[in-house]
């Protein structure tokens, strides 16, 4: 149980800390609390809006703007003045699946705007670095496998910890009667 511990505990470190590091930054916005104690009537919920545009038309589009452009997902609009984004994967396997997109007006089509990963500033590229590595969202089933066991990795760190403690224990316990 020790040799276990060691082992398991020594290789999941540094998978621990890019996840903890990159969580933490993540949620760096959550600490801006007037954005988070806006007025009620802030935060009603209307329908969303009527997408009048043909959603096939406006991939073609998109892979037509963006070269090289693989679909990763459509995102339609919640309020009347969003727009629809049809996101394209990443070239590069470091900035993750959403760096790609073009967003267009639901109910002309015209092309709002473009984003490409290209486009992106040092600081956006260390962020989505983050996302995608917290996320394992690179290196296909391989790294999904792998991020799922060092995942449990912290379960069996958990009860082999507990084990090696408790058996010390009742050690010295057994030991101080004698």
């Amino acid at each position: 149980m020790s040799g276990l511990h060691r082992l398991l505990g020594s290789w999941s470190l540094l998978f621990n800390i890019v996840l903890a590091f990159s969580g933490f930054y993540m949620m760096l916005y959550a600490f801006n609390f007037s954005e988070h104690f806006k007025s009620p009537s802030l935060l009603v919920e209307s329908k969303p809006p009527l997408v009048t545009q043909n959603i096939d038309s406006l991939i073609t589009k998109a892979a037509s703007i963006i070269p090289d452009f693989k679909l990763h997902y459509v995102d339609f609009p919640r309020k009347a003045d969003d727009p629809i984004r049809i996101t394209g994967k990443s070239k590069a396997w470091l900035f993750g699946d959403y760096n790609n997109a073009v967003a267009f007006d639901y109910q002309t089509g015209a092309v709002k705007e473009i984003f490409r990963e290209e486009a992106l500033t040092n600081k956006e590229k260390f962020e989505y670095a983050l996302y995608t590595l917290h996320f394992g969202q690179y290196g296909g089933m391989t790294i999904k496998v792998l991020y799922s066991f060092f995942a449990l990795a912290g379960v069996v760190l958990t009860i082999s910890g507990f084990s090696l403690w408790y058996r010390r224990k009742i050690r010295l316990l057994t030991s101080a009667r004698l």
